[in-house]
């Protein structure tokens, strides 16, 4: 795994990007001789402004293909979004030579000639616990974003007592992704919950009280 940021003169961050082999369980993808780059972002201010034509997204991919090339491997992958997604938009990766593979979410830019790569499939299954909303989380510490998740979800399963069963999976497991295909991901009675941010506490209380309502 590798870690870039980018910064300017005065030595303040302006975004990061992280990078790893597209073996490892956290890419979400099946594959070979290619990098996956999980996260890609400005500092979040920026982000959530939706800031545009700073140059920093290319200079970090620029960077990432450098990274790709020196151990030896053939491409980069992603997983990017459509419409006027704040993270990873396809759109942007468009405009830097990836290519999309199929209709999936999978770009890739290849320099060498590869097996394109596939999305893991998921095998998660809700599983029900009789009288109690079940919270399934599935994280990695790789990223602060989804580390202050989990921290908040425990939180929050912890207010409401024994009515909330909170199962936690680490998704950087490689038997965890072997099993159940999943990346990050946060379940609420077997019904995902993105937020695209990490999960804010009072959106997690209002969906468990009403799902209590109804377990």
């Amino acid at each position: 795994m590798a870690v870039k940021v980018a910064i300017n003169g005065d030595g303040k961050p302006l975004g990061f990007m992280h990078l790893i082999p597209i073996e490892f369980p956290t890419s979400g993808m099946v594959g070979r001789d290619l990098m996956v780059i999980p996260c890609l972002t400005l500092d979040y201010p920026r982000v959530y402004a939706k800031e545009r034509g700073t140059g920093v997204g290319r200079v970090l991919v620029e960077a990432a293909e450098q990274e790709a090339r020196s151990r030896g491997l053939k491409g980069l992958a992603v997983r990017a979004y459509e419409g006027d997604s704040w993270f990873m938009p396809s759109g942007f990766f468009e405009k830097l030579g990836f290519r999309r593979v199929g209709g999936s979410e999978i770009w890739v830019k290849r320099w060498t000639e590869t097996d394109v790569p596939s999305l893991r499939p998921s095998q998660y299954s809700y599983v029900p616990v009789l009288g109690k909303v079940v919270i399934d989380c599935f994280w990695s510490p790789f990223c602060l974003t989804v580390c202050q998740e989990i921290d908040s979800t425990r939180q929050v399963a912890e207010e409401f007592g024994d009515r909330v069963v909170l199962r936690e999976y680490r998704s950087d497991d490689p038997d965890v992704a072997a099993r159940y295909g999943m990346g990050r991901a946060l379940f609420i009675n077997g019904e995902r919950r993105d937020w695209g941010y990490a999960a804010p506490k009072e959106e997690l209380r209002r969906v468990v009280n009403s799902k209590s309502s109804t377990s």
